[in-house]
């Protein structure tokens, strides 16, 4: 279906390599057909914070919500966000079992938005989760005004070699005022915000923000004393 509206979402854990008591999570959720892409910081799982994340992805996108496909988790196959997809008239479907390529669009968003900004360090607690949705604030005008990419048309195949083909490379933005189904009042709310925006005071806001997360994990990590023969040196965990 090559229309906007079309969302697929997904759970980005911030457990710094150590899946161990609660920790922080992203909620990333992108328009299918524009690349339009939106993320969303909760402390757990649980349903009612991922309710929420998504709530406020949904509202920061600029078009009609027709269907929203996730994989299997707990987190999104419960009532709550079944009932939350029903009374907003969205169509809710999930991946197949086992079939884990079944969420490509927001898979690719996972590394070239969520790990591209953000990283692989631990995020487990409120101010964290607050700085992050900070970050995903600036990153909903950066990534989706500013940072053009490619989508894959098609592929070809001659013999055992496959050539993919696509597109002119385009912001979310651009393919969202390209396509004949966003309204006319939307696309003036894009051009609007498009020509307010200042990319300079976006990046410092991104950069503020990763060296405040940057500067709460180094703080947290604990520090290892080391013998080496009869000398004993104190280092961070990350070098020992």
């Amino acid at each position: 279906m090559d229309i906007p509206g079309v969302l697929a979402g997904d759970l980005v854990g911030h457990d710094g390599g150590q899946a161990v008591d609660d920790f922080g999570w992203t909620l990333t959720v992108t328009d299918c057909t524009t690349g339009w892409a939106e993320a969303g910081a909760v402390r757990t799982k649980a349903e009612i914070y991922v309710v929420a994340a998504l709530e406020l992805c949904l509202h920061r996108y600029p078009g009609r919500v027709i269907s929203l496909h996730s994989d299997n988790g707990s987190e999104f196959m419960n009532g709550p966000l079944t009932r939350f997809c029903h009374a907003q008239g969205i169509s809710f479907t999930r991946s197949r079992p086992y079939h884990k390529n079944d969420n490509p669009h927001v898979e690719e968003k996972n590394n070239s938005v969520i790990r591209k900004f953000v990283g692989y360090d631990r995020h487990d607690t409120q101010e964290e989760m607050d700085l992050l949705n900070q970050l995903y604030q600036a990153l909903h005008l950066l990534v989706n005004w500013f940072l053009p990419s490619q989508k894959l048309l098609h592929k070809e195949r001659i013999g055992s070699h496959i050539t993919k083909v696509y597109d002119g490379a385009q912001t979310p933005c651009t393919r969202m005022l390209a396509q004949m189904d966003v309204p006319e009042e939307t696309k003036k709310e894009l051009r609007s915000t498009c020509a307010a925006l200042d990319l300079a005071s976006l990046h410092h806001e991104i950069l503020h923000c990763q060296e405040q997360l940057d500067a709460i994990t180094k703080w947290r990590q604990p520090l290892v004393i080391k013998k080496r023969g009869s000398y004993a040196y104190i280092l961070d965990e990350s070098t020992a």
